[in-house]
């Protein structure tokens, strides 16, 4: 008797760990498939969109979904952050619609859906993880779309500030100003012969002609300006970057966008059309992900390391060194070689898509990391090079990349300025050389406290007065220079902000 009852309970048992091997293997026929849904397909920040979620079940068990959350990166948030029980029933799939809303511009990525399952009669419960990588590209809140401010106050003041010019000239033109009489030197072929032969002298027509200016926008991209929650200061300097970039391509104008830290980032040469357009919008949105060891806080090992767990996770590829004595976690060589060769197969393969903005003469982990979304913290440390010193590098490069341009705009924080001598002498010397200078100062120290500076114990807000101090001995300096400034602050668009500086 008591041997068949042995028996049963040995049976029993390996009927149970028979059956959860077989529905664990069936686990595996879980899928998941993500897709971002904007308005007029763009993604833009702080406006809400749709993050869907395909679930299929190839599998030949139901199974009931306790959870379903999708992992992405910071600036994503999803509401809710997870559904409640869902039924999935065998050879199915079921659609799960999300909230979404970026915090952030940037290229930002989802990289899979974590699943806490059950099946049916609730003896088992697992914990999946789906892997479904999902790239999601956040415009920023103003997008370059080609069209002036509603208001009429602000296009009347925009096209005061920038936007075409008229100039008189003789010679070849559309416009007539006026007819005139001949002057040695007139191009013969701007004689108005009707005229001159009803006035008896040589009469010239003078044409009024368009002309567009080139300006550049230098954005300061120091770590002092990325300050705050959901780096707000710096978004609300992307969101006035981009509103000076629409309206000079809407006014035809020519602009161009450099963008600088201690060193210069990248630079986007003065030009006009569709494609300078897009280029601009590019320049913009890789701003928050950058991988350059200049502004990542990463050193190349670590960059290799996340790259490792990344693999691990999505791929299942296994590069964890298990030698005695190994130095870190992965093996480095073993994931440099992997990523060589499979980013020059990548390179090879026909049909390959180009991703627009990719970060050239970086190392291939830092290319990877950046098409796949493996967010690099900035640089949050404060640079040895004084401030006025990268201002100067600034302009020096963007008088190189085009020497038409006569209007430069800094759109900067002003904060670590150690020499204000030195600061009058650069804005004499851009005088000399013919050039227009006006400045957009982002007052950081009041995102960083929600408009109370100074107030209250905490370590932030007592450097955000510091901070505050700081631009306050510059700001008199730059007006008594005649140079105009204009200062955001929460709460004030920045197109109004520009217009009314």
């Amino acid at each position: 008797m008591l041997l068949a009852a042995v028996m049963l309970m040995v049976l029993m048992a390996a009927t149970i760990f028979a059956t959860m091997r077989l529905w664990s293997a069936e686990a595996s026929e879980l899928t998941a498939e993500l897709e971002v849904r904007a308005p007029n397909a763009t993604c833009r920040r702080g406006v809400p969109a749709e993050l869907c979620i395909t679930l299929r079940n190839r599998s030949r068990l139901g199974w009931a979904l306790l959870r379903v959350r999708a992992s992405g990166g910071e600036a994503l948030e999803v509401d809710p952050e997870w559904v409640p029980r869902l039924l999935l029933p065998r050879r199915s799939e079921v659609l799960v619609v999300y909230s979404l809303i970026a915090r952030r511009t940037g290229r930002w990525h989802f990289w899979g859906v974590q699943v806490d399952a059950e099946d049916p009669f609730g003896l088992l419960r697992l914990s999946l993880w789906l892997p479904a990588s999902c790239p999601v590209v956040v415009h920023p809140a103003r997008t370059l779309h080609g069209q002036m401010p509603t208001s009429h106050a602000l296009q009347r003041r925009a096209r005061d500030v920038i936007g075409m010019h008229r100039r008189r000239r003789s010679g070849h033109s559309t416009e007539i100003r006026e007819i005139r009489a001949y002057r040695e030197g007139d191009p013969w072929k701007s004689i108005a012969w009707s005229a001159s032969a009803r006035r008896g002298s040589l009469q010239v027509r003078e044409f009024e002609a368009e002309e567009a200016r080139e300006a550049i926008v230098l954005l300061d991209i120091s770590p002092t300006l990325r300050a705050g929650p959901h780096g707000a200061a710096f978004e609300y300097a992307l969101d006035a970057v981009t509103g000076m970039l629409e309206l000079m391509l809407a006014a035809r104008d020519r602009p161009g966008l450099l963008t600088f830290g201690e060193a210069v980032h990248a630079v986007t040469a003065p030009g006009a059309g569709r494609r300078q357009r897009q280029l601009l919008l590019d320049h913009l949105i890789g701003l928050n992900t950058l991988v350059d060891p200049v502004f990542g806080d990463f050193t190349e090992s670590e960059v290799l390391e996340l790259i490792g767990r990344y693999l691990l996770l999505q791929e299942r590829l296994d590069f964890r060194t298990h030698r005695t004595g190994a130095v870190g976690q992965f093996d480095e060589g073993m994931i440099e070689r992997w990523l060589t060769a499979t980013m020059e197969q990548e390179r090879r393969r026909p049909g390959a898509p180009v991703l627009r903005g990719e970060p050239v003469g970086l190392s291939a982990a830092r290319r990877f990391a950046w098409r796949n979304g493996l967010e690099i913290p900035a640089r949050m440390e404060i640079g040895r090079v004084p401030r006025e010193q990268a201002f100067e590098c600034a302009f020096e490069e963007a008088l190189r990349v085009s020497r038409r341009t006569r209007e430069l705009t800094l759109v900067t924080d002003l904060a670590e300025i150690e020499s204000l001598q030195r600061v009058e002498g650069l804005v004499g010397r851009l005088r000399a050389n013919g050039r227009s200078l006006s400045v957009l100062v982002v007052d950081t120290a009041a995102f960083v406290t929600g408009g109370a500076v100074g107030n209250g114990p905490s370590i932030e807000g007592v450097l955000a007065w510091a901070e505050r101090e700081e631009v306050r001995r510059v700001l008199p300096v730059l007006r008594r220079l005649g140079v105009p400034v204009t200062v955001g602050r929460p709460g004030l668009d920045p197109h109004v902000a520009l217009m009314s500086g």
